[in-house]
């Protein structure tokens, strides 16, 4: 995870830089407007994505404790109906 948040930290400061430059910055007519909204769909579809595979692995650590509660139960349940 520490990789993801490196190449995004890397990625705005990269992406700010021009901006640090001062007098040349303010020169610039900045991003067009169809790059900009390239750049706010491209950033959203980072967010979803990276949500997606959070969702995904904490699901599966979920789904794999549940199996496991799940085995135990069957297990004791077993252990009683062999004791009677």
């Amino acid at each position: 995870m520490s990789r993801w948040a490196l190449t995004l930290a890397l990625t705005l400061a990269l992406a700010r830089a021009p901006t640090v430059a001062g007098d040349s910055a303010s020169t610039s007519p900045g991003l067009r407007p169809w790059l900009t909204g390239l750049s706010a769909v491209v950033g959203f579809l980072f967010v979803v994505f990276v949500l997606v595979l959070l969702k995904r692995l904490l699901g599966k650590k979920q789904r794999s404790q549940t199996i496991e509660e799940e085995e135990d139960e069957d297990e004791e349940e077993e252990e009683k109906v062999e004791r009677f």
